[in-house]
């Protein structure tokens, strides 16, 4: 989030919103009142009226998020690919950023979506995906 609000005269007027499913947990109320430019909303980008309510297709970009300690990986990706190719029907302009579960490459390539900064997905942090423009 510091990179989004950085002092940087060109990012003064960028704003955010979380669009999820559930109540924002203590770590999400923090950054709400910690950034003033942070709207939540709950939803799912599965949703085209969720979609139009975050101003998607005002958006620059959407990132994507899964829960990384999910009891089912295969569902959470899978889930996170019709989330995608939602965004995308709703906005083919917009980018799109993903965090998969597991190493999803070549799905997310046969989606014509590329794999960003690929790491193993049991490291640090799994790989990033992104739409391309």
């Amino acid at each position: 989030m510091r990179e989004f609000f950085h002092e940087d005269p060109g990012s003064q007027n960028s704003r955010v919103c979380i669009l999820a499913l559930g109540e924002p947990n203590l770590k999400v109320q923090e950054l709400i009142l910690k950034y003033k430019r942070v709207t939540y909303l709950r939803g799912d980008a599965t949703n085209a009226e969720d979609l139009a309510r975050a101003r998607c297709l005002s958006a620059d970009a959407v990132f994507l998020l899964v829960d990384r300690f999910t009891q089912d990986p295969d569902q959470e990706d899978a889930v996170t690919v019709l989330r995608a190719l939602n965004v995308l029907s709703f906005n083919p302009l917009i980018q799109v950023f993903c965090q998969p579960v597991k190493d999803f490459a070549e799905h997310f390539h046969a989606l014509e979506l590329r794999v960003v900064g690929h790491r193993p997905a049991q490291g640090p942090s799994a790989p990033q995906i992104s739409a391309p423009l």
